[in-house]
């Protein structure tokens, strides 16, 4: 019995599947850089609520409120990123 693969038969490790590189190049490194900045534009606005919101903790209550105003910006930028992705791809 040989146990050696056959050369005429597509398996499952053929070259035509596409290397990393290729997320950069063309249309599909548009996409890879829209997603990062985007990534990036989020985890920067983040960052910044976060450095603030100790300053303004006692102009919203306290700190018993500090939870509940972060998690309102975060889903709220989440829902606007989307209402704007939802309008690109409308027009």
């Amino acid at each position: 019995m040989n146990s050696s693969p056959s050369t005429g038969s597509a398996g499952p490790h053929t070259n035509d599947t596409g290397r990393w590189a290729d997320i950069f190049r063309g249309r599909l490194g548009l996409y890879t850089l829209a997603l990062n900045l985007g990534t990036i534009l989020f985890a920067i606005s983040n960052f910044v609520v976060v450095a603030i919101m100790p300053t303004a903790a006692a102009d919203i209550g306290g700190l018993r409120y500090y939870a509940w105003t972060f998690a309102l910006f975060s889903v709220g930028s989440v829902i606007g990123a989307a209402c704007g992705l939802a309008r690109v791809m409308v027009f």
